[in-house]
């Protein structure tokens, strides 16, 4: 009976929805494309207020964590980095010092593996960020919004 209860608890967290994406997830061997275990990402623009950064992201070498809708996640040191096959790339990152998010979002459907990718910036506090996807979620009309496509630059070795 213990073993039945114990099996039953496995299933049922293996299965369980992800609390990032809100659909079931599952780590897969990394398919060929862009993003890559243990590469490293480089962000780099300048923010509305006309703030430049340049912030790196190692990615963990280990397999990215894949949602039923096909996007591919992969854990780094200081945030993640999102791909699918579609085109969609984007970088997250949050300084340790300040807790201030820089996202960068390219959506061109012409991802390659060389980059640098030109892409959409936003920054802020995480409640700022949240507040910009709860109102415009991840669309055409948050790109409208964010205006310069840009004003961040996607880059890995």
């Amino acid at each position: 009976m213990k073993y039945l209860l114990l099996s039953a608890l496995i299933l049922t967290t293996a299965c369980a929805p992800s609390m990032t994406s809100g659909s079931a997830s599952t780590y897969v061997n990394a398919p060929s494309g862009p993003v890559q275990p243990g590469q490293q990402w480089t962000l780099t623009g300048t923010t509305p207020q006309g703030d430049k950064f340049s912030n790196k992201l190692t990615l963990d070498k280990v397999s990215p964590d894949r949602s039923e809708s096909g996007l591919y996640t992969y854990d780094a040191d200081q945030g993640f980095v999102e791909w699918n096959e579609n085109g969609y790339l984007s970088a997250w990152y949050q300084d340790p010092l300040t807790r201030k998010m820089y996202v960068c979002i390219t959506y061109n459907g012409t991802v390659s593996s060389s980059g640098p990718y030109g892409a959409y910036l936003i920054s802020g506090t995480s409640s700022e960020v949240d507040a910009l996807f709860r109102r415009y979620g991840n669309t055409a009309a948050l790109y409208a919004v964010l205006g310069n496509a840009n004003a961040c630059t996607l880059s890995h070795s």
